[in-house]
């Protein structure tokens, strides 16, 4: 293990190493994984990431997806990609992840009840009652 590796959380890291084509060394960005800070949101939506992984894999015959980012921004999930090469199932791809952004809105970025709300008071975040409330 490296010590990039060693600042990921467990979870993510086992993301990483399942999904490891995803996030394999790009050449022309002198990175190890796309991703320097790993998944830059909190644990509650990491099931979600998950079942966008899978099904980006299931569609990617290619093996040409690579992640660059994971992220939270005003209150949603954001998932960016890039292709190593023009494939012909990218819109597909690309609606599977507006799918899971749309979906994080609903889902509680702490701790991953359904139901959470978007509230923007102070720093826009995407919390369930009782996250919100702590």
């Amino acid at each position: 293990m490296n010590l990039r590796e060693s600042t990921i959380p467990n979870k993510e890291q086992e993301l990483i190493h399942k999904y490891s084509y995803m996030f394999k060394y790009m050449e022309d960005k002198k990175e190890l994984y796309p991703i320097k800070f790993g998944f830059e949101c909190d644990d509650g939506w990491i099931p979600l990431i998950e079942i966008l992984l899978k099904g980006i894999s299931k569609i990617d015959i290619k093996k040409t997806v690579r992640v660059f980012q994971i992220k939270e921004k005003f209150g949603g999930l954001r998932f960016y990609i890039e292709f190593t090469e023009p494939v012909e199932y990218s819109k597909v791809i690309y609606n599977l992840i507006t799918k899971a952004e749309e979906a994080s809105y609903n889902i509680c970025e702490v701790c991953g009840a359904i139901s959470a709300k978007t509230d923007g008071k102070s720093r826009i975040k995407t919390l369930c009652k009782n996250c919100r409330n702590e």
